[in-house]
């Protein structure tokens, strides 16, 4: 019994050695990368100095030029994430300003990631399990994970493992893009069908009760956030789609927060040479529309 013991005491210390050096190794990683999401990531968790972020979907990683909206006035940066929403952007909102808070946040709304029901929402944690320890991530944690999960994420191990690949391949491939925004390239193929289909309209009060999260922490720093609805391929404006939006901007008019309404503009949301695909435009229409907003925002401070 005694050797039982004493075996299985030298096999939990071996594991927690184990596990810290795997901490150390995901952290130099990370310091160390090169380009991809591994840097992009560790940018906003520990170096942080974007006057302007942008956060959101693959919508706002394709859609938002931070060069052109530099003009606004400051370093702009682009934190958008193909597949996220709410719970990434919330996370990296509150990461970025513990080192430098953003004046001013452009948030695009997504429905199905932002306040609709749609799949479990722990499928969002890929990008924020390694920084589980920083200020305000935890708490995210705690509104969607179970405790058990939540123990696990004591484990360097367990945080970083999903990431092992990524991490060893941005320590030597750069990412071609440009802080943080991915430019799409092409134009849109209007024989293929759109891969969305008409979702149902349930709330998910977690994912709105962190869009309220996100309004608060936003105001509570002085950072002027802005919701946005970039525009979508539509040749009319469309109320079914319009319909998927309303509880978001509906939420924005209950806080006061500034809803800049593109999602249908005529020779722009019209125009298939704008576009690659159904949601996403390519890197002209990006570039007119990142425009759009520096008027928008410049014109809405006085400028």
């Amino acid at each position: 019994m005694q050797r039982f013991v004493v075996k299985m005491v030298a096999f939990v210390l071996c594991m927690l050695v184990v596990d810290a050096f795997c901490g150390i190794a995901f952290s130099f990683f990370r310091n160390h990368a090169k380009g991809g999401s591994t840097q992009e990531a560790n940018y906003i968790a520990e170096q942080c100095n974007a006057d302007i972020l942008i956060l959101g979907s693959s919508r706002a990683n394709h859609h938002y030029n931070p060069v052109i909206l530099d003009s606004i006035g400051g370093f702009a940066y682009n934190g958008g994430i193909d597949g996220q929403g709410i719970v990434l952007g919330l996370g990296r909102y509150l990461m970025c300003a513990e080192n430098h808070v953003p004046k001013i946040v452009i948030y695009e709304i997504t429905p199905e990631f932002d306040y609709l029901a749609y799949g479990q929402n722990s499928k969002y944690f890929g990008f924020l399990r390694p920084y589980y320890e920083k200020a305000g991530v935890e708490s995210i944690f705690e509104k969607i994970e179970t405790p058990f999960n939540r123990l696990k994420l004591h484990s360097q191990m367990y945080r970083n493992n999903s990431k092992l690949l990524s991490n060893v391949r941005d320590l030597f491939v750069k990412g071609q893009n440009t802080r943080g925004y991915y430019p799409q390239h092409g134009t849109l193929n209007k024989n293929l069908k759109e891969n969305e289909g008409e979702r149902s309209i349930v709330i998910d009060s977690v994912k709105l009760s962190m869009m309220e999260s996100l309004i608060n922490e936003t105001a509570k720093r002085g950072t002027k956030l802005y919701f946005a609805i970039s525009p979508r391929f539509l040749t009319v404006n469309d109320n079914k789609v319009l319909l998927m939006y309303q509880p978001g901007i509906e939420l924005a008019q209950k806080y006061n927060v500034p809803v800049l309404n593109y999602i249908f503009t005529t020779g722009l949301s019209d125009n298939s040479e704008m576009f690659v695909d159904y949601v996403h435009m390519n890197d002209i229409g990006s570039a007119i529309y990142s425009r759009m907003i520096v008027s928008k925002i410049s014109n809405l401070n006085g400028d």
